[in-house]
């Protein structure tokens, strides 16, 4: 039920989790995995679990966490006060929930299932799934 507050708490902590997440896993990334000095990545592990956030139970309502949770990455990697407003911070956010949810779009357009049922819809998620979010912008991220 909607109004039950357990609901409430379990929707509030699966919020946490998707933050949590994109936080860590894009420290990960411009840490371990990243080019020096500009943390371009070949891999942006952050938009992999925003992908799962959008089709997981959350659905559309996980991107005001996705946008937030970019925002403090963007923050942390370049130093910045948290509360500036910086024109290309907030194009990186839009950029980063904008492919993803694309790449969302299409995974629930084209594949009815898991990806891993056969091998046609395993071929339509490697060609047009999971290439998705650096098509449409390049490797423009944080």
């Amino acid at each position: 039920m909607r109004g039950d507050p357990v609901h409430w708490f379990r929707t509030l902590g699966d919020h946490v989790l998707v933050f949590a997440s994109i936080v860590a896993s894009s420290w990960v990334a411009t840490r371990l995995i990243s080019l020096p000095p500009t943390h371009m990545t070949a891999i942006w592990l952050p938009a992999g679990i925003s992908l799962i956030a959008f089709r997981s139970r959350l659905g559309w309502w996980s991107a005001p966490t996705i946008i937030l949770a970019i925002w403090a990455v963007v923050a942390m990697n370049n130093h910045y006060a948290y509360f500036t407003f910086r024109p290309w911070s907030v194009l990186l956010c839009a950029m980063n929930v904008v492919q993803t949810a694309i790449a969302a779009w299409i995974w629930r357009k084209w594949l009815k299932g898991s990806p891993f049922s056969d091998a046609w819809d395993f071929l339509r998620f490697v060609v047009g799934v999971a290439p998705a979010p650096p098509r449409q912008i390049g490797r423009a991220h944080v």
